[in-house]
């Protein structure tokens, strides 16, 4: 190794927190040389790899604070790159909130405001019943403002795991804060809109090598959605839909997106739907139909909990998974 590599000079670290950060009470570092950032000198890949049973605790973000600058310590490196992917991007976020060694941080279909994705899905705690997870929103005015960060979220519209509303939370609260950051709109290759592990391992790359944002988001933008994904999204149904009509006249019926007007046996009714963009063929349709409202407690005339959270946008957004 020549004397300037060994001082660590144009050297850059690429810290990738995969998903499922620490397996409780358990973790392991495993580096692995990688040429994905190409920059003077030899580039570094350090993964950290695990699973997590729960939301990583404070602790276990120090853990890995402490384990970067002792790497820093080792290597003679001076500046980290980070890339957090789904629950891994929770740890990333959290990082950034304490560290001022960071350059570029992508966050790919990541888990980075906890309290509104559980609030998605009617739930007030965790898998652990962790009732006060730690939120990387809550952090982002933590997060100090240096000329040499920058914060890329990247994010598929369509995300059925970690939801894309979820996400564009976390950025606008970082554009809140004035801190350099950019959502990138990339569709990914799976059935769950959510794999965007390739994409935001090579948006990662291209800012550590010094591309600009806008020819970052030009090169890798490719699923801009029409509504943005944190426009009200209102749950469809209320505590009165099982208990009162719905009425609703044909001129607001026919200024839904996706609805049809009928006339059976002498009443109007509106029937929404929602369509995939799916291939298939051009002259046959599959037909998903829901099931029924109701929570089917005795004696209870309410709506289960899918049928109380369902909106527009999640319909929407399963049709297309």
């Amino acid at each position: 190794m020549d004397q300037r590599a060994r001082r660590g000079e144009g050297i850059r670290l690429l810290c990738q927190v995969d998903a499922g950060l620490l397996e409780h009470r358990e973790h392991e570092l495993v580096a692995q040389s990688a040429d994905a950032v190409r920059s003077p000198g030899p580039a570094r890949d350090l993964r950290i790899v695990g699973h997590a049973r729960a939301t990583p605790t404070q602790r276990e973000i120090d853990v890995v604070s402490a384990a970067l600058d002792a790497i820093k310590a080792e290597h003679g490196y001076r500046r980290l790159h980070f890339f957090g992917y789904a629950e891994g991007g929770h740890t990333a976020a959290a990082l950034l909130a304490q560290r001022t060694d960071v350059g570029c941080a992508v966050l790919a279909s990541a888990l980075v405001s906890v309290r509104s994705r559980l609030a998605e899905l009617g739930r007030r705690e965790d898998v652990t019943g962790n009732k006060d997870p730690l939120d990387p929103v809550a952090l982002t005015g933590k997060i100090v403002k240096r000329p040499d960060l920058r914060i890329f979220v990247v994010t598929d519209p369509d995300d059925v795991v970690i939801s894309a509303r979820s996400q564009t939370h976390y950025f606008r609260s970082l554009a809140a804060a004035g801190l350099s950051a950019h959502q990138v709109f990339v569709q990914a290759p799976d059935p769950y809109a959510h794999e965007l592990f390739a994409a935001g391992r090579m948006i990662t790359a291209r800012c550590a090598q010094g591309a600009t944002a806008d020819a970052i988001v030009a090169a890798h933008q490719n699923k801009l959605p029409a509504t943005p994904p944190d426009a009200d999204d209102r749950p469809l149904h209320s505590a009165q839909t099982l208990r009162a009509p719905v009425v609703v006249s044909e001129a607001a019926c026919k200024a839904l997106p996706k609805a049809a007007w009928l006339r059976v046996e002498g009443s109007g009714y509106c029937v929404r739907y929602w369509m995939s963009t799916a291939g298939g063929t051009k002259g046959e349709a599959l037909a998903f139909i829901h099931g029924d409202l109701l929570s089917g407690e005795v004696g209870q005339s309410v709506l289960n909990r899918g049928a109380a959270l369902v909106t527009a946008g999640r319909m929407q957004r399963d049709a297309h998974a």
